[in-house]
């Protein structure tokens, strides 16, 4: 491997590219309720957000970031500060992808759900 990174103390849910300043990096996700903004030139952390629940998966639409959160979605901007929160589910969101304008989720609560993304 090329390098191990150590910096989440509990369960990691969700990893993802992003672009940050035109700089290569990926978020990581766990369930100590955190988001990490990794350079990966320098496998340095650019970012570390706080929320209030752990972070099931990650995904991304345009310049959104689109967490999973128990049976939440949240919406950050490209500054990481909340547009958004919709509760999606009636139980844990494990599942989540975009396809073009859709975002699909999956959870506990044995439901896929298509959204449409305005």
């Amino acid at each position: 491997n090329l390098s191990t990174l150590k910096k989440h103390s509990d369960y990691l849910y969700g990893i993802n590219k992003i672009k940050v300043n035109e700089n290569k990096a990926f978020v990581s996700a766990s369930m100590e309720k955190t988001l990490e903004i990794w350079d990966l030139n320098s496998m340095n952390i650019l970012k570390k957000i706080r929320n209030s629940s752990w972070i099931n998966e990650i995904c991304f639409y345009k310049d959104k970031i689109i967490l999973a959160m128990g049976e939440y979605f949240k919406v950050l901007n490209q500054n990481f500060e909340t547009e958004i929160e919709i509760e999606a589910h009636s139980d844990e969101v494990y599942a989540l992808d975009i396809y073009e304008d859709f975002l699909i989720s999956g959870a506990n609560d044995k439901l896929l759900k298509i959204w449409k993304i305005n």
